[in-house]
């Protein structure tokens, strides 16, 4: 399975957080292809991210920032 496309939104709110935090570092990312060839698995991730990446960059920081709070809100245990 290739990273990014089932939890579409978890990785959005990732990649905001360390666009965010100005991270400039690797991103590592638990890939095992054994069905696929792990070259052309790698180009994949490496679109799904950038993809991704161009998504926060269309809806810009404040409808992201909306959407990760509505994220946080949705998985915080309710009282």
């Amino acid at each position: 399975m290739i990273v990014g496309l089932i939890h579409h939104v978890e990785y959005i709110v990732i990649l905001y957080w360390l666009r965010k935090l100005n991270y400039q570092g690797w991103y590592s990312m638990d890939q095992y292809p054994y069905r696929e060839d792990g070259k052309k698995a790698l180009a994949e991730i490496i679109e799904t991210v950038k993809a991704l990446e161009k998504v926060i960059d269309k809806f810009g920081d404040e409808k992201i920032s909306q959407l990760v709070q509505r994220v946080t809100r949705l998985k915080s245990p309710q009282r």
